[in-house]
């Protein structure tokens, strides 16, 4: 079973941190577009993280009504800050 967690306890690579803020810038100029339109954008939550039972990391924020996105990272590219567990 996949566990959530707050992504500020996490570590991720720079390669992880760069697709994750690529993705973003993306999504940003989506919503701008949309605002553009009219259309009302709901406040954008934090994003958070959920390990996956392989290890694996999914990074996701969820705007409601409007879209989810999430990037899996793999389990070699994140790690907990500070040797959490």
């Amino acid at each position: 079973m996949s566990k959530e967690i707050d992504l500020n306890l996490l570590d991720i690579s720079p390669a992880a941190f760069a697709a994750w803020q690529e993705m973003s810038g993306r999504i940003a100029v989506v919503l701008a577009a949309m605002a553009e339109m009219g259309k009302e954008i709901p406040p954008i939550p934090d994003e958070r993280a959920r390990i996956n039972d392989d290890g694996t990391l999914t990074i996701y924020v969820e705007i409601s009504g409007i879209l989810s996105v999430s990037m899996n990272v793999p389990a070699d590219q994140w790690a907990y800050e500070n040797n959490q567990n």
